[in-house]
């Protein structure tokens, strides 16, 4: 509340460039948003300051019993071990000492690779490794085999409660329902999907490369939610398989059906995020052309 919008335009202008260089994401719309609330007075977080010069910032948002902190960014010339630390041990110390939370989460993307991981790890975090993979959609030349019983389709909004319910499922018990607590519940994966779907978290909705895979009751099976992250740049934000059909192709299904409908609209690239200990997906996405291009650590604490 102390900071103007103008002392964080220099880390915002180093975040859009990195987003751009090394994810090939324009995150200019995300910053808009961080910038109305820096203005309107109800973003909350620390900054670390050298006279007026801001090195470095990170915020946090309440939702109940969970504290999530949502960026940690620093200028180029920060020390990031020492600055990173100031202001991550003011954030924890901050959340710890309201009773009402009882769990956090650092879910962001991190540029600063392992050099904060002692600070989260020193406060009882646990921490999990994520992987940004990146497909090129000059050689879609893939094959699958499908189901005679299951038929896909384009995704429809309709079909968001049964989507949510299906992604709980599919998620129950796995690292993602460790690392994002959204994902244990069908209210909190539609609050995920409701993010992706129209407050443009992950980019911008592609309906006509989203799909939906229904069985022959015509019960959703599974879907592939797609996003457009830049101009020919699209992300795979979501996709899901029902416990009762996975093993059988119908995540590839999906994927590749993906794959091909990203290409014939011109498209260059498309991307998106797994867990590293998530060895069956990463096998998944690696045997369809997709390369390890950035990791992350991401980390949760419950009292």
């Amino acid at each position: 509340s102390r900071l103007v919008s103008d002392d964080l335009e220099p880390l915002w202008l180093h975040e859009r460039s990195l987003w751009r260089d090394v994810l090939f994401w324009d995150v200019s719309p995300v910053i808009a948003a961080i910038r109305r609330a820096v203005e309107r007075r109800t973003l909350a977080g620390k900054a670390a300051l050298e006279g007026r010069n801001t090195l470095g910032y990170g915020y946090y948002m309440l939702e109940g019993h969970r504290a999530v902190i949502g960026n940690l960014a620093f200028l180029p010339r920060a020390n990031v071990t020492e600055v990173g630390a100031r202001i991550l041990d003011s954030l924890i110390a901050l959340l710890e000492s309201n009773p009402a939370v009882t769990r956090i989460e650092s879910q962001f993307v991190s540029f600063c690779g392992q050099r904060l991981d002692d600070e989260f790890l020193s406060r009882g975090f646990d921490a999990h490794q994520r992987i940004f993979l990146r497909r090129s959609m000059a050689d879609v030349s893939l094959e699958s085999r499908l189901t005679p019983t299951i038929i896909i389709d384009f995704w429809d909004g309709s079909c968001l409660e049964r989507a949510a319910k299906l992604m709980q499922q599919a998620h129950e018990g796995r690292v993602d329902s460790q690392m994002n607590e959204l994902y244990r519940t069908q209210v909190g994966c539609q609050a995920l999907l409701q993010n992706i779907l129209f407050q443009r978290g992950c980019g911008k909705l592609i309906p006509s490369v989203s799909f939906v895979a229904r069985d022959g009751a015509g019960e959703l099976a599974g879907f592939v939610v797609c996003t457009e992250i830049s101009p020919r740049n699209a992300h795979l934000a979501q996709l899901a398989v029902g416990p009762d059909v996975q093993g059988r192709g119908l995540g590839r299904s999906l994927l590749i059906r993906t794959l091909h409908a990203l290409a014939r609209r011109g498209y260059e690239t498309v991307s998106l995020m797994v867990s590293g200990s998530n060895r069956r997906a990463y096998s998944l996405y690696e045997s369809t052309g997709f390369e390890n291009v950035f990791e992350f650590p991401v980390f949760s604490w419950d009292r």
